[in-house]
């Protein structure tokens, strides 16, 4: 498999818009077998296939070029589908590596369902997953880990494949994505040592069951300057029985954001800035257009 091959099949899985994949469908209009191959061995969602293979088609007849008999074939088939036949949940695939992939019951392209922006995976868990992958090695004999504002529970549910001795906790303030979540470790066949629980900031005791061996992941979680303050404690109530907390924050206000690490520094937290993420440099996608996302280190 190419370099090229790996990236669309990536983009494939994470169900990127097609809008940001017209220049990789043009390097397939030659062998266009092959990108229905890539297509159909990574993405089992017959409204997303039918979208790309649309503009595939496209592409190919701006070029004059006759279309392959798979793609045709396989195009009036979905377009015949009826909404009936694609009812049901839409599965998204994050993979980190041929033997690490977390799936996700979401539709990347709702933002918010009853007020809520839990139903998705945005950019900043993505950034925040691949840098908890690359640095598995320093995360190896952690007893616990509590995911925070987990949304669809990615970093939670990508710790829980890398350390499955290990306990994972993902929580969420909002009861329906606590449910959904609890849907997505059922999702991934995972065990025991996995679970869900509503957690709200200001009101819940912090989890403390392996007090002094447990990491915080957090992503997305400043977006919002007023519930700042609440964040902060929290995060420092959690500080004082865990090791440190890793943040990714997708820098949108950088008021906002100075509001989160002045009140950190009022509370005396170690914070170091470890890692930055773009569309440049992450291996999920990442639209152009996309903020920094930062990955902090917080501890006491």
């Amino acid at each position: 498999m190419t370099i090229e091959d790996e990236v669309i099949s990536r983009r494939f899985a994470q169900q990127v818009h097609c809008i940001h994949l017209k220049e990789l469908l043009r390097g397939y209009i030659v062998d266009q077998e092959k990108l229905l191959g890539l297509l159909n061995a990574n993405c089992d969602c017959r409204r997303y296939q039918r979208a790309v293979l649309k503009l595939f088609i496209q592409l190919i007849e701006d070029e004059k070029l006759e279309l392959a008999e798979g793609v045709t074939e396989q195009y009036v088939e979905l377009i015949c589908t009826s909404s009936e036949e694609e009812e049901g949940k839409n599965v998204v695939d994050y993979k980190f590596s041929d033997d690490v992939k977390v799936s996700l019951y979401e539709d990347p392209t709702v933002i918010a369902v009853e007020g809520s922006t839990g139903h998705r995976t945005w950019e900043a868990a993505m950034a925040l997953a691949e840098h908890v992958y690359n640095n598995r090695d320093a995360l190896r004999g952690v007893a616990q880990f509590v995911e925070l504002g987990a949304g669809t529970g990615l970093v939670g549910m990508l710790a829980h494949r890398l350390f499955p001795d290990s306990r994972v906790a993902a929580t969420d303030g909002d009861a329906k994505v606590v449910s959904d979540l609890a849907q997505n470790v059922q999702l991934n066949q995972s065990s025991p040592n996995i679970a869900t629980q509503i957690l709200r900031w200001g009101e819940d005791q912090p989890i403390s069951e392996q007090s002094g061996n447990q990491v915080i992941f957090c992503a997305d979680v400043t977006y919002d300057f007023d519930l700042i303050p609440l964040l902060v404690q929290c995060l420092h109530d959690f500080c004082l029985v865990s090791k440190y907390v890793l943040l990714s924050a997708t820098l949108r206000s950088q008021q906002t954001f100075d509001h989160f690490l002045n009140l950190c520094s009022n509370l005396n937290f170690s914070m170091s800035h470890i890692h930055t993420f773009n569309h440049h440099n992450s291996s999920f996608f990442i639209p152009p257009h996309s903020p920094d996302i930062l990955i902090y280190k917080l501890s006491l």
